[in-house]
């Protein structure tokens, strides 16, 4: 008889056990989630800041002038430069350059 009772009450208390383990796993996801994002949306804002900062800096006059400068170059030269990528490379190169030179500047490395 007690077996009964407690089998009867087993079944009928474990799925509401069952609904608040889930309850309690979700609102825990949901902090862990609110948690992750505040990190995110603060470096989110910093870089917008710093985009907007950069914005704002006015191009220097001589990149006015580059646009004639490379008008001229003959349209074989061009077909090369793109056929060997030249682009890439130097855009690859200065961007070793810059952080080389942005390693130097940390006192522990450079």
């Amino acid at each position: 008889m007690i077996e009964k009772l407690a089998n009867w009450l087993a079944q009928t208390i474990q799925p509401i056990l069952d609904w608040l383990l889930g309850l309690v796993t979700d609102v825990l996801d949901w902090a862990l989630e609110l948690v992750a994002w505040i990190p995110r949306e603060l470096w989110a804002s910093l870089l917008d800041a710093l985009a907007g900062a950069l914005e704002a800096v006015p191009a220097p006059a001589f990149l006015a002038q580059a646009g004639s400068f490379f008008g001229g170059i003959p349209s074989n030269i061009v077909y090369f430069f793109q056929f060997f990528a030249v682009a890439e490379g130097l855009g690859f190169i200065i961007t070793a350059l810059l952080l080389r030179f942005l390693v130097r500047r940390i006192p522990i490395i450079g």
